[in-house]
């Protein structure tokens, strides 16, 4: 990559039109990222890791093709292509409209094909490295195509290749973390453009941040209750002063949960004349409410008592009780 007279950085292409007529993107780096015929590596994996190097720093991005064997078992010929290399085939979704007969049974009337929109992602380049079985402990590269014929990544969008989006350890603890006090991937992406001093230096992008944290909410999806639980445990077991207790119902699933800390409970001991309990809030994806117990200090201002979690069929009971009574 260049620097030009304004001070934004481009990437350096060397334009080529092939006697087919096809144009050609020749991307110019150091020859030292650039592998040639005739190189040599110790293993496959050393070859795809040089030349997705080599891609990285030209813009394109590396996927594994075809693979020869010997009749011995061994890898004989390794292809690695460049992404865009290829053509998708067209396929067509199949619509079967279906007619009941007399007797229940499904009968096919009619079948139809209907075509999807699909991103086109392959358009037939021909840019490829070639490994050779050499020996039983080297591979050698035997054919190696630069040319591209598409355009190739620039610097200002290259942290949208698939291969420099990669979700470290350090953005899953962040997102993990942030989670826990309520700040969602949108702006703990925003939050760690900030750390690292730009989006570019990210290393992912938004959408990879949101899957995670989709994706973590999945793989808790089946124990939140039990985290929930543990989670004030805990602070009951290292606060001796801290009131937790829940209760479940017939499918072992949490109906009710009742918490207050030191404070709260301070609180109702010298403010508990009146207690006001409000259940107007809006219920969660759990079905459940939040009703806090509140008082009024001497200041006359809101101090929490007491906070539950219940059930929108025991609220409406509790309501309906409260009404009565």
């Amino acid at each position: 990559s260049v620097v030009d007279a304004n001070q934004s950085t481009t990437l350096e292409v060397l334009p080529l039109c092939t006697p087919g007529g096809t144009k050609e993107w020749i991307p110019c780096c150091s020859t030292d990222l650039k592998p040639y015929v005739g190189m040599q590596f110790f293993s496959i994996e050393d070859g795809l890791k040089f030349y997705k190097t080599y891609a990285e720093a030209c813009g394109f991005n590396v996927r594994k093709a075809t693979t020869t064997k010997s009749k011995k078992g061994d890898v004989a010929f390794k292809y690695f292509l460049c992404n865009k290399a290829g053509f998708k085939e067209k396929r067509k979704a199949q619509v079967v409209d279906k007619l009941k007969d007399n007797e229940g049974g499904d009968v096919v009337v009619q079948s139809s094909l209907i075509s999807r929109k699909r991103l086109v992602t392959r358009v037939g380049c021909k840019a490829k490295m070639v490994l050779k079985l050499l020996s039983k402990s080297s591979y050698v590269v035997t054919i190696f195509h630069e040319g591209h014929t598409h355009p190739l990544y620039t610097p200002s969008s290259r942290k949208f290749q698939k291969g420099c989006r990669k979700i470290s350890m350090l953005h899953k603890k962040m997102i993990f973390d942030n989670s826990k006090v309520n700040i969602g991937p949108v702006k703990t992406f925003r939050l760690m453009k900030e750390y690292v001093g730009g989006y570019e230096n990210v290393g992912a992008s938004k959408e990879d941040f949101k899957n995670f944290h989709r994706d973590l909410k999945a793989y808790i999806e089946g124990s939140d209750a039990q985290m929930f639980v543990d989670n004030f445990k805990m602070k009951r077991l290292l606060w001796s002063a801290y009131f937790f207790d829940y209760e479940v119902d017939e499918d072992d699933c949490l109906c009710r949960a009742f918490w207050a800390d030191p404070i709260c409970r301070r609180n109702y001991s010298v403010f508990g004349d009146m207690v006001s309990f409000d259940t107007t809030y809006q219920f969660n994806k759990y079905n459940m409410i939040f009703g806090p117990f509140t008082g009024v200090d001497h200041h006359k201002r809101c101090v929490t008592l007491l906070v539950l979690l219940l059930q929108k069929k025991m609220c409406l009971h509790l309501s309906g009780c409260l009404v009565h009574s």
